[in-house]
């Protein structure tokens, strides 16, 4: 495996479906392109062992590191920056995988080795005009919100210091404080943003298992404050605050989306309490309709969903 230009790091526990369901996609891409695939292996204790060591034995572009012990998650997706052989890169849950008919272009990217990090966004625009910055501030502007998936961007490995990322670990969104405080450490950075048309859920037919799906409210208003004003100083306040505000106002505190999940049990009140006091900062929902509607019983807000959505069948 020589000269290898991008390692797409795999994350995973336990979740040995998912992780081929990905494999079956992604070898055929790393066939034709110098590309590894790191599999980082938190201990699994079903078959996921196994199945690796089928497949380094078959493939000499697919690496497997299994930790000793859990490690946490902090730990594990830390190993995949450390054991990765290439120049860059991109770590990533389980479930992510690369489109392939678009990633002849990104990896044409990549081998010119132009760029320090390539952040990813959903706006489609960035196809169509070029975004490149060495101004973190404004890098940090553009993104937002994007940046609390893991896979959100790609990084040079030559840059990146163990060292940096262990004074990040357990802390929510470590990723984006790794990012930052790694650039801001060189004098001079060349940064590039594309669409996130590279890459995609692994489709299995099953939901996903997503631990905040009953932390919303810790995990998006408290943790997502604390970490993005962890970031270096050398940021700008006016840019860690419009990335603070950078969730979608359609998106996840949404009063309809917060209602139907209240609905449905999976917001809690105590969840909502904890990260209360950030929402002016993270939210576009005011303060004060959520509160009303956490004040209403539980089950008179089932009712009021359940009409509406049999209103809405007739």
């Amino acid at each position: 495996m020589d000269n290898i230009k991008l390692t797409f790091a795999i994350v995973t526990y336990n979740r040995r479906g998912e992780l081929e369901l990905n494999m079956n996609n992604l070898i055929p891409i790393a066939q034709k392109y110098p590309v590894e695939i790191l599999v980082c292996d938190n201990a699994s204790t079903d078959d996921t062992s196994t199945y690796c060591k089928k497949l380094t034995a078959q493939y000499d572009f697919i690496s497997y590191f299994r930790q000793k012990e859990n490690v946490g998650y902090d730990g594990n997706v830390l190993s995949a920056f450390t054991v990765a052989k290439a120049t860059y890169v991109w770590v990533n849950g389980d479930t992510r995988t690369i489109v392939e008919s678009e990633f002849p272009y990104l990896m044409d990217i990549i081998q010119k080795e132009e760029y320090d990090s390539i952040s990813f966004h959903d706006d489609k625009k960035y196809d169509e005009q070029l975004f490149v910055t060495s101004d973190l501030s404004e890098l940090l502007s553009a993104e937002g919100f994007r940046y609390s998936l893991v896979g959100s961007f790609i990084i040079r490995k030559p840059l990146t210091d163990p060292v940096v990322y262990k004074q990040y670990v357990n802390l929510k969104f470590m990723h984006i404080p790794f990012l930052f405080e790694t650039l801001s450490r060189k004098s001079d950075t060349k940064n590039r943003v594309l669409s996130n048309k590279y890459f995609r859920l692994v489709e299995d037919g099953r939901k996903s298992r997503t631990f905040w799906n009953e932390h919303t409210f810790e995990t998006f208003s408290k943790c997502w404050f604390h970490t993005i004003m962890a970031l270096p100083n050398s940021l700008s306040v006016d840019s860690k605050i419009k990335c603070l505000k950078g969730i979608p106002a359609g998106h996840i505190f949404s009063f309809k989306s917060v209602l139907r999940k209240y609905a449905l049990g999976r917001v809690k009140k105590a969840d909502y309490r904890i990260g209360r006091p950030y929402l002016e900062f993270t939210s576009h929902t005011s303060v004060w309709l959520l509160d009303m509607m956490f004040f209403i019983p539980r089950p008179i807000v089932i009712l009021c969903v359940s009409l509406v959505n049999l209103f809405k069948m007739k």
